[in-house]
């Protein structure tokens, strides 16, 4: 029994040892655009607000159906963008937040994907 409690506290502590420096976290990161209808000739605001966010780095890009149009890798998170040239009707603006872990020994990384679907009027 003694053996079997030994394992377990072992175990945990090996647990709990592993966290905080390898943890990549991003949590609930939240898109907002300045006007979600506009018209060609508008300036909008694009921003990505990352939340609590621990041992990352960001690069965010900005599109407009697939069409980089911003890029920003340092806080505050947001591009301007002027709208010209598009077609009225409905589209899709999309922020793409990719992360990597800062430093230390074991990298990860990932990606979080928000989109805002956005009115061009005549």
């Amino acid at each position: 029994m003694k053996r079997m409690h030994l394992l377990f506290v072992l175990l945990v502590f090996l647990m709990t040892s592993c966290g905080d420096d390898r943890l990549v976290i991003l949590d609930n990161p939240t898109f907002t655009v300045s006007s979600e209808t506009v018209r060609n000739g508008d300036k909008m605001t694009l921003r990505l607000e990352p939340g609590e966010q621990t041992n990352v780095e960001l690069e965010v890009v900005f599109s407009w159906e697939g069409k980089e149009i911003g890029c920003m890798n340092h806080y505050p998170y947001q591009v301007e963008y002027v709208v010209d040239g598009i077609e009225p009707g409905f589209h899709i603006i999309t922020c793409t937040a990719s992360y990597a872990k800062k430093g230390g020994g074991i990298q990860s990384s990932g990606s979080v994907v928000k989109s805002i679907l956005v009115q061009v009027v005549e």
